[in-house]
């Protein structure tokens, strides 16, 4: 191997890291992603080499036992290669989208992924039901370019769904029995109140409703069958029954094609009468049988852009779903989130207070202690921002923006294009009976008549010109109406969204002074699905309002995603790289024969006492003194030290028996309302050990969790110390780690050179520069520490939304015995044991499930000095072997004779060279390159909609065929629209 060659592969830098610091993040992240596609394809490519040769070989113990890198060691080497081309494959950024049904959610989704009719939409039943994750196919095997995973819900989750239906069929039989003999409401205060138990009745009927409809689907009775008595969940979940046995399992589908993939799909995202032929029980007949019912999660894999990066879009259900399982899978998946988007339609978003109720007071804490209520972590997205859009209102947007004469252009080109038509049906007739006239007619005559033919179509081309010139013009004019008016709403909306999420934030600095006073807003983005996918790729034709899709806020809010991840995505491509640098040195190294003719005599344990120990005991002394003063730092920022949580459990727990004397009422925040819950919507949420319950009484959604109220009421008093903490604090402690390590690093290399020239002499050139490649594991390192101190403030999150649930237990007993009255005026006697436990045990409860907060939080702290000592022991290990790998270069190796030996030794020098060649090619691969930006100024007038220069272009060709087209054959007709066009350009 020529020397030049491998000192360029040994000691180039395949990226360089400072140069890279200076680029825009999103040119950064473009670069490093690709480098990362690029390692992880040259290091499998390596790792398949090596295990293809140990496999091949006669001997597998001796191919490489000659040196550091034995046998063992390469198999290491290649698990380590798979194991990080596996975490990058699983690497997921959740990006959650959440709103109501029929505020667009999965056509938001279809148009982000540029993908048609994979994902339902306008689906009530289902749009709910299902939650789908969407994340980038990695595959390339075109029989798996689109592939999916069906997971069906639990035995569990379906029992507890089928027994409440029975039970509340149960309940409101009861209710109508009553209502119908005159009796007594059976559970309420309210004495014998129709209206009440009407009411009460409606509002069981809307859970039994939803509930029934996914019975009939799956097992095929109607709500009549249901409510006979003769079904109950033990029959509908036999163990024969096709349905029971899909329960807890997984289908897998693979697809070339989306439209044919598409269609496989359908049935379990969405309501499609499309069904699963199933045998039912033994003796009944063959029944269809409905899957979307019975589906917990869908995950997707395709190919899409924006989801190249580890972004995975999830269509969550609305955290105020009807069943509670739903809900709570919403729940769960909020803590995971990277991104959080709720999506709003423009009809609703009019309504700030509306939008917003998408995102309840306590998601809205919770998001804060997070750290994701910013621009860069949550957004609003107002869809269908043209729907409903009419002339009236465009027309108003143009008179509000000063352009009347516009307007009034319009009105002139309009009455001009009548004229027009006018004309040009005119001279259609009088040519027609020009032509009739020329049959019999003398040769002077026929020359005559042809003549005024010919004027007449002359004319009639004129007034096409002039047609078509006044439809380009209104269409520009009308389509900047149309724009201005959609701008102009827009812009309403935003503006009203900012101002009341500008007022919502100065409330809760009220509630918690303490909290950072600057607030970056979330992002609004107005959107229209629409018009996006009315323009399509690269047509033509535009949408009125829309002339781009540029225009249609998709791309904004895609280049948005793409920005708001670049952080996580950074941080993920920086560690996968800086490891797998490391372990290309390993194999560079051990590949390397530079100085194969010029080694030293030396044992392993005089280079283990000269070499190798001095530095290792040097560096992992001052990491162990650094690991000690690192943990008193994190210790020392303590959301819950006892100065700060005193006071908020004194007024707590002082306000307990006030918050629970409210649960009885329909709007307990309200201390104006004095309407009263329902009966059984009190016993569902007692049931429910005051966990999530949505009422739809009234045909409104209306959403009870008073364990989250509970948890809310504490979080509020600690959010400002609990966000400085674990969102600045901690953070900013990682970049003085760095700093340390990089010191104490410093430090021990001085010693490995000073021993390195001290003993190897002649060698010193070649270790001096080898040397260099150990930053790769300084680096390693240094992610490992930022790594443990990223986790705290991740971990956090589960720590303070946990409370809610920690809350719930404590109260456990109090729910337990208020649900077991029974009877006439069950309800006050529930409600009274709740206010005494509530009384007895308020100050209690917060107090031991804050003390469990507390304590989550010292056992993360706790784990600290653990997970540093290993990050030490990994670095410490990676060093020895890098260490190894280059001395062993420079040292002779024991004697060893014997014809297997040397045909080992054969083996491992043509294995080494291929090594080479395949890691020449891997730093080839390394290209930089610029990478532009395309941005769109939306405050202008698009040119589009400015005035047009005075030429057809190839639609005016088209339009003027259709005009002219009457009696003329079609090559007179294209010459004919020739000459027009070429008459209008001059």
């Amino acid at each position: 191997m020529d020397t030049s060659m491998q000192d360029s592969l040994r000691f180039e830098r395949f990226l360089d890291w400072d140069a890279l610091q200076k680029k825009p993040a999103s040119e950064r992240i473009q670069v490093l992603e690709g480098a990362l596609a690029k390692s992880i394809k040259y290091s499998a490519e390596l790792a398949r080499l090596i295990e293809s040769a140990i496999n091949s070989s006669g001997n597998e113990s001796s191919i490489a036992e000659s040196d550091v890198f034995s046998t063992d060691t390469l198999r290491k080497w290649i698990k380590e290669v798979d194991d990080l081309a596996s975490e990058h494959l699983n690497f997921e950024l959740l990006v959650g989208v959440q709103g109501n049904t029929g505020a667009g959610k999965s056509a938001l989704l279809s148009a982000l992924l540029n993908t048609r009719d994979i994902l339902p939409s306008n689906c009530a039943a289902a749009a709910t039901a299902t939650v789908c994750k969407v994340a980038y196919n990695h595959s390339d095997d075109p029989e798996k370019a689109y592939h999916a995973e069906i997971h069906y819900r639990t035995l569990e989750s379906v029992k507890q769904e089928l027994d409440d239906l029975f039970e509340y069929i149960k309940k409101r039989d009861r209710l109508l029995e009553q209502s119908n003999s005159g009796t007594g409401v059976e559970e309420n205060d309210y004495g014998d109140d129709d209206a009440a138990r009407a009411q009460e009745i409606e509002d069981l009927n809307v859970y039994i409703s939803l509930v029934a409809k996914k019975v009939q689907h799956v097992w095929g009775y109607t709500s009549e069958q249901l409510g006979s008595g003769s079904v109950s969940t033990a029959d509908l979940l036999a163990k024969s029954d096709p349905a029971a046995k899909r329960l807890g399992t997984i289908d897998t589908i693979f697809g070339s094609k989306h439209e044919e993939f598409a269609e496989r799909v359908k049935p379990f995202l969405d309501s499609t009468p499309k069904v699963v032929k199933a045998k039912p029980r033994q003796g009944a007949p063959t029944r269809e049988m409905a899957a979307w019912p019975l589906i917990d999660h869908v995950n997707i894999w395709l190919k899409c852009p924006l989801l190249k990066g580890g972004i995975v879009l999830v269509d969550l259900p609305g955290l105020s779903d009807v069943v509670e399982g739903r809900s709570a899978v919403a729940r769960q998946y909020y803590k995971q989130l990277a991104v959080a988007v709720v999506v709003a339609p423009a009809i609703r978003a009019a309504d700030e207070q509306k939008t917003v109720q998408l995102m309840s007071e306590n998601q809205e804490i919770n998001l804060r202690m997070s750290g994701k209520f910013d621009d860069r972590s949550f957004c609003i997205v107002i869809s269908k921002t043209d729907e409903g859009m009419n002339w009236g209102e465009a027309n108003r947007a143009f008179r509000d923006e000063g352009r009347d004469e516009a307007l009034e252009r319009i009105n002139e080109f309009e009455a001009k294009m009548k004229e027009c038509n006018e004309a040009i049906k005119e001279a259609k007739v009088q040519t027609r009976s020009l032509q009739k006239q020329l049959k019999g007619k003398e040769k002077e005559e026929r020359r005559t008549t042809k003549s005024k033919i010919r004027d007449h179509k002359k004319r009639k081309n004129a007034w096409s010109k002039d047609l078509i010139f006044c439809r380009r013009e209104t269409k520009g004019l009308r389509g900047a109406a149309f724009h201005a008016a959609v701008q102009s709403r827009s812009n309403l909306h935003v503006k009203r969204l900012n101002e009341y999420l500008q007022e919502r934030h100065t409330a809760f600095l009220s509630q918690c002074p303490d909290a950072p006073k600057h607030f970056s807003a979330p992002r609004i983005f107005p959107v229209s699905v629409k018009a996006y996918w009315g323009l399509g790729d690269g047509k033509e034709n535009m949408v009125e309002g829309f002339p781009t899709t540029a225009y249609t806020g998709i791309p904004a809010l895609a280049k948005w995603l793409d920005e708001a991840t670049i952080p996580q995505r950074e941080r993920h491509a920086y560690s996968v790289l800086h490891r797998l640098d490391c372990l290309r040195h390993n194999i560079q190294t051990w590949s390397d024969d530079e100085c194969s003719m010029n080694k030293i005599q030396f044992s392993e344990q005089q280079l283990k006492e000269m070499i190798l120990d001095p530095v290792y005991h040097e560096i992992q002394k001052n990491l162990i003194k650094f690991e000690t003063k690192l943990k008193n730092k994190v210790s020392k920022n303590d959301p819950l030290r006892k100065g700060k949580t005193t006071a908020a459990l004194k007024e707590c727990g002082e306000h307990c028996a006030a918050r629970v004397h409210r649960w009885v009422f329909k709007e307990p925040d309200n201390q104006k309302s004095a309407t009263k819950l329902h009966a059984h919507t009190f016993r569902a949420i007692i049931k429910r050990e005051g966990g999530e319950f949505v009422s739809h009484s009234g045909g409104f959604k209306k959403r009870y969790c008073w364990m989250e109220d509970m948890a809310t009421a504490f979080k509020i008093h600690i959010a400002g110390v609990w966000i400085e903490t674990f969102h600045n604090a901690i953070p900013k402690m990682e970049k003085d780690a760095r700093l340390e390590v990089d010191k104490i690093w410093e430090k021990g290399m001085e010693i490995l050179n000073r021993d390195l020239v001290k003993h190897f002499e002649g060698q010193k050139s070649y270790l001096a520069k080898e040397a260099l490649t150990l930053s790769a594991v300084k680096e390693e390192v240094k992610d490992l520490v930022g790594q443990a101190l990223l986790d705290i403030s991740a971990r956090s999150t589960e720590i303070h939304t946990d409370l809610a649930e920690s809350l719930q237990k404590k109260w456990r007993k109090g729910f337990k015995d208020a649900l077991a009255e029974r009877g006439r005026g069950s309800m006050g006697r529930r409600h009274t044991i709740l206010q005494k436990f509530a009384k007895d045990k308020g100050h209690v409860m917060y107090r031991e499930a804050v003390a469990d907060m507390k304590a989550q939080l010292q056992k993360q702290i706790k784990q600290l000095p653990e997970i540093l000592n290993k990050a030490w022991e990994h670095g410490l290990n990676k060093l020895q072997t890098q260490l190894a790998l280059i001395t062993n270069n420079v040292i002779k190796a024991e004697n060893r004779d014997g014809e297997e030996f040397q045909r080992a030794e054969g083996d491992k020098v043509l294995l080494q060279q291929r090594v080479r060649e395949l890691l020449m090619k891997w730093q080839a691969s390394f290209i930089m390159a610029d990478v532009g930006v395309d941005q769109i100024d939306e405050t202008e007038i698009p040119t589009v909609y400015q005035a047009p220069e005075d030429n057809l272009d190839e639609e005016d060709d088209d339009v003027v065929m259709e005009e002219i087209s009457d009696s003329e054959s079609e090559t007179e007709n294209k010459a004919l629209a020739v000459k027009i066009k070429a008459e209008r350009k001059d």
